[in-house]
């Protein structure tokens, strides 16, 4: 059995992020959080939000009080929430200057 710490779970998050090139594409970047903890998702040059792990699961939290946080089920998860997320920003961005 493999043991892996939240550290190696969050590096895991932030380098299949990092990979992606449509993350980059739409305006967003990851990094390694401030303390070393977590992933930080940038939109532009401003925070979005960051996943860490708590109690051994992934959590996402919009930069925003309102948003909800999102419990990721694994590191595919985590990223596919976060692609979700980025769509559904900038689904919003294009209808606001659509309209």
């Amino acid at each position: 059995m493999k043991i892996v710490n939240s550290r190696q779970i969050e590096a895991e998050v932030l380098n299949r992020l990092i990979e992606l090139p449509e993350l980059h594409l739409s305006g967003f970047s990851a990094r390694a959080g401030l303390t070393g903890a977590g992933v930080t998702l940038m939109k532009g040059r401003g925070f979005f939000g960051s996943w860490r792990v708590t109690a051994g699961t992934l959590v996402w939290s919009y930069a925003h009080a309102g948003g909800t946080n999102y419990f990721a089920q694994s590191v595919d998860d985590a990223v596919r929430h976060t692609m979700l997320v980025i769509l559904r920003n900038l689904e919003q961005t294009y209808e606001m200057r659509v309209a």
